[in-house]
């Protein structure tokens, strides 16, 4: 095989072993972040979740449209950790008896997110009436 010789002057190769490290250590106060600023988590039983990690991935949780708006403090936080979000990546699902009632405009890495009726999240399929 032959080698080329790249200077990478930011973010992590991909398939790099140390990218899940990485990413965990930047987003370590994510839950205290979004407490600090006001948002509620979705309670489940006891515990309050503001949100789903896996690699690199993340999921807001949000138990109310407002909620929904947490997607704005997570772009700050994102922001002022000088990490990207990838807006083509990123869709919204409404789970519950409220799904079908009228949709937040959320913007996320810059970009509208949709508002989808089916979702893949690690080979799970999500999906919504």
């Amino acid at each position: 095989g032959e080698c080329v010789e790249q200077e990478i002057t930011m973010g992590v190769l991909q398939g790099d072993s140390l990218s899940p490290l990485i990413f965990i250590l930047f987003m370590a106060d994510l839950a205290e972040f979004l407490n600090n600023s006001g948002c509620a988590g979705l309670r489940i039983g006891t515990r309050e979740i503001h949100f789903l990690m896996f690699a690199d991935d993340v999921v807001l949780l949000a138990d109310s449209y407002l909620e929904g708006q947490k997607v704005s403090t997570f772009n700050e936080y994102c922001k002022r950790n000088l990490l990207q979000i990838n807006g083509d990546k990123t869709g919204a699902i409404v789970f519950g008896k409220h799904a079908k009632r009228r949709r937040l405009e959320i913007v996320c890495g810059g970009k509208k997110v949709d508002f989808v009726k089916t979702m893949q999240y690690l080979g799970v399929s999500l999906s919504s009436p």
